[in-house]
């Protein structure tokens, strides 16, 4: 549920709520998450690594290719000669 400055409550007693037909469930609910809750502290922790998978990870068992450079690639290094020769050029 979602509670905001904008949202009503109306707190009635548990005879109004009985006649009106209203039913409590939030216990039953609050119960659920729990035990869910639990459930999940006593699970091992599921491991998401693809480099301990049996097919050998990204690769599949090779090594990586060794594309590119990282952040500083022959592209950057062209755009960042340009715009050094630009800015002396303004001067």
């Amino acid at each position: 549920s979602l509670v905001t400055d904008y949202t009503s409550m109306v707190v009635v007693k548990d005879e109004v709520a009985e006649q009106q037909g209203l039913q409590r469930r939030n216990a039953q609910r609050v119960a659920r998450e729990r035990q869910a809750q639990a459930a999940r502290a006593a699970a091992p922790a599921k491991n998401y690594r693809v480099d301990n998978n049996p097919q050998g990870g990204a690769f599949g068992g090779r090594a990586a290719p060794n594309i590119g450079s990282g952040p500083v690639g022959i592209l950057f290094v062209g755009v960042a000669a340009y715009l050094e020769r630009r800015r002396r050029r303004m001067k």
